[in-house]
């Protein structure tokens, strides 16, 4: 069975924000294409969540990522509720600085 995917406030935050960052006046439909790529990577991972690697600078041993194109999805994984909490989408940069990354206790919107 597939798990269940929520994203955090945050999440959708950042994708709110990359895609908007995204659009041109060249090409206004870019953010979108960018929102929709990213929403294809979530959606992949309620087959196999365990393929992201876990994210040793939040220094959380349950956070995993999967990187698509220049952003990185960081997750956790619920095994008991099979479920996915998308925590950060970020954009991918040699150095990040650390985002607040939510606690599994705060709210998640689906």
């Amino acid at each position: 069975m597939d798990y269940q995917i929520f994203l955090s406030a945050a999440a959708l935050s950042d994708l709110s924000i990359g895609a908007w960052g995204s659009c041109t006046d060249e090409d206004p439909e870019a953010g979108a294409r960018k929102a929709n790529g990213l929403l294809d990577q979530v959606a992949s991972l309620s087959c196999r969540p365990e393929r992201g690697r876990r994210v040793p600078e939040f220094h959380w041993l349950d956070l995993r990522e999967i990187h698509h194109r220049s952003s990185r999805i960081v997750y956790r994984v619920n095994l008991a509720d099979k479920s996915i909490e998308i925590v950060r989408c970020l954009p991918h940069v040699a150095k990040p600085p650390l985002p607040e990354i939510p606690s599994p206790s705060e709210d998640s919107l689906s």
